[in-house]
């Protein structure tokens, strides 16, 4: 899965807008949609007619049970030309038999019952989880967009009678039109259709143009658009709860970002070559300038310094004397003495009227002080205040992880088993060796896996059995973990587990000595289980 080579615009959207997204994929995958499945549902659908087609109402309850196993055709067109990597026809056709196949017993039963049944398709193909990592992973999924999923089915089954019917009168307006007169008419052509679908007696190719006909066009035009609308719902949903939309803002920034560090780069290389061109260049041009007049030589004079200094002390700029009158406060501007001196004295003197003293301005600025100074020791005392309760909270935190309060690491994360005694000792000789089998498949899950496993025993990631991949990365990049190399197993595994796309040979041969770079060596599963 790269979200980088998506082929909608990723963004939260309310539950309606994302249906409107699924029609819009069927829309734009048109012909891989239902080129696919036609191939799959018409010899499905008529193969049905030829066999029970003296029983028409046995044969559209067997269309109807059926719906979910091909529904699984187009979910497997679009969810990966979402993701750039749109499948052709004769792909989809060789992928039916696993696809047909995978959870078929529960699409025939509990799936076939679910109302909201095109929106927990995508958790059920797609992720790969069992058991309670799937129901609390089903439960988070339904939460604010179950409803919608509920009227979506509603909605189609409504236009599914109501293409059903608008054929019925079609046919009715072309072959007899005599039976067509008003709404009466209308009804009483209905009843014959329902007695023809009841009746055995009549011929199967008439059965077949009128009953088989309008509710094959009908499911055929609906169904890929019912499950289109309920990926949309999925992905919407996980792009809430993932923030899909953000770590694609944050991959374009960093995109731009080195793109003007390379461009700021070029210019400060190409700025100096041209300073240092302009220099050579002005360089040679002073040698071949003529020299520019110096100053006139200096005149000896006889006379002293002493003399010199009173000539240039009787020039008029030195010797005027200039009295200026200007206005200022009195040291008391408020006029009240302090009971020794009057107002009018020139005692500047007076501890009390002078500035120094406790009254008139300099009392004011004591004042504006004293309160600077009550401010400066409440950030002081506030600031310690919080230092200490940092202090005691993470001493809290590491008592109780000392004291053995944390809780057990999953065994199960993302239907992927990541316990130790379920891994090879050596972890990257083993995902060499299945390379070099010629099974992709498993020398990702491998490393996968293995790394999962050890990072969910070195650090506290709080991940439980429902997480997927995108919160599994997030984990590691909070814990501060090996993030690098664990984004690019992450997306090798994706692509080789969701788009069935492997890496080459040197990708793949990077991904197992990285491992063992990261991790070490070997992977030291043995000395663990050995120690349980």
């Amino acid at each position: 899965m790269n979200l980088e080579q998506v082929a909608a615009v990723i963004r939260p959207r309310r539950a309606n807008e994302a249906v409107d997204l699924g029609f819009a994929m069927a829309r734009r995958f048109w012909l891989q949609t239902w080129g696919a499945f036609l191939l799959v549902f018409a010899p499905l659908y008529w193969g049905l007619w030829l066999l029970f087609g003296e029983y028409s109402t046995l044969v559209l309850f067997c269309v109807w049970w059926l719906k979910p196993v091909v529904d699984k055709v187009p979910l497997y067109v679009l969810s990966r030309a979402l993701f750039g990597a749109t499948p052709s026809i004769p792909q989809t056709l060789r992928a039916l038999p696993k696809l047909l196949w995978h959870n078929l017993g529960w699409g025939l039963t509990t799936q076939r019952l679910d109302p909201r049944r095109s929106l927990r398709l995508p958790v059920f193909e797609l992720e790969g989880l069992t058991g309670r990592a799937r129901a609390r992973r089903l439960s988070l999924i339904d939460r604010r967009v179950q409803g919608t999923a509920v009227m979506l089915t509603l909605t189609c089954h409504l236009l599914e009678y109501a293409l059903v019917l608008a054929t019925w009168g079609l046919i009715v307006m072309v072959l007899n039109e005599e039976y067509y007169s008003g709404l009466g008419g209308f009804f009483s052509v209905l009843s014959k259709f329902g007695e023809l679908l009841q009746s055995s007696d009549s011929d199967r190719g008439v059965r077949m143009l009128v009953i088989g006909v309008p509710w094959f066009l009908a499911i055929a035009i609906l169904e890929p658009l019912y499950v289109a609308g309920g990926f949309a719902l999925y992905v919407n949903r996980r792009t809430h709860l993932e923030g899909w939309d953000i770590e694609l803002s944050f991959r374009r920034l960093a995109r731009r970002l080195q793109a003007d560090t390379l461009q700021r780069a070029v210019s400060g290389r190409l700025a100096r070559v041209a300073v240092l061109f302009a220099v050579g260049l002005g360089a040679a041009v002073a040698q071949d300038a003529p020299e520019p007049p110096g100053p006139p030589p200096a005149v000896e004079s006889d006379a002293s310094p002493e003399d010199t200094i009173s000539q240039v002390l009787a020039e008029d700029a030195f010797g005027r004397t200039a009295t200026r009158t200007s206005k200022r406060l009195r040291d008391n501007p408020f006029g009240e003495g302090c009971g020794t001196c009057s107002p009018n004295s020139s005692n500047s003197g007076c501890g009390a009227c002078s500035p120094s003293g406790g009254g008139g301005a300099g009392g004011v600025g004591s004042g504006v002080g004293g309160l600077f100074q009550a401010m400066v020791w409440t950030v002081v005392v506030l600031a310690i205040v919080g230092f200490v309760v940092f202090l005691v909270r993470n001493w809290a935190q590491s008592s109780r992880g000392k004291l053995g309060d944390r809780a057990p690491p999953p065994e199960v994360i993302a239907g992927l088993d990541v316990r130790p005694e379920s891994l090879p000792d050596d972890v990257p000789s083993e995902a060499a060796h299945l390379w070099r089998a010629g099974d992709p498949v498993a020398c990702m899950s491998l490393l996968y896996r293995g790394a999962l496993a050890k990072l969910v025993h070195a650090y506290d990631l709080g991940l439980d059995e429902s997480a997927t991949e995108g919160d599994c990365l997030a984990a590691v990049r909070e814990a501060q973990g090996p993030v690098d190399y664990f984004a690019r197993l992450t997306f090798g595994w994706q692509c080789v587990a969701y788009a069935e796309r492997a890496p080459s040979d040197e990708e793949a041969r990077a991904l197992w000595e990285g491992w063992g770079r990261t991790f070490g060596a070997g992977s030291g599963f043995g000395r663990d289980r050995g120690s349980a």
